[in-house]
């Protein structure tokens, strides 16, 4: 601060309330958190008990596979030849 300014005469800047939802704002819709990770979870649980009918034993990489898809990101196979990694 300098002699001429104070903390009153200072410009405040601009800030969002607290409570404002940045995603709202981008696409004009509210959302419905809860609602969503309902039907992931249904998902998840129909997708699951599907594989299970073929994949026997591999509950890990079942489970490291739908989270790898469900968050949109990759992933990478290892094992032994033979176990249909492809």
């Amino acid at each position: 601060m300098t002699e001429a300014s104070s903390p009153e005469t200072e410009p405040q800047p601009d800030v969002a309330p607290r409570d404002a939802d940045p995603v709202a704002k981008t696409n004009g819709k509210d959302h419905d958190d809860v609602a969503q990770v309902a039907r992931l979870a249904e998902a998840r649980l129909r997708i699951v008990e599907q594989l299970e009918k073929r994949i026997v034993g591999q509950k890990d990489v079942i489970e490291l596979m739908l989270i790898s898809l469900f968050a949109r990101g990759h992933g990478l196979f290892v094992g032994v030849p033979g176990l249909a990694k492809t």
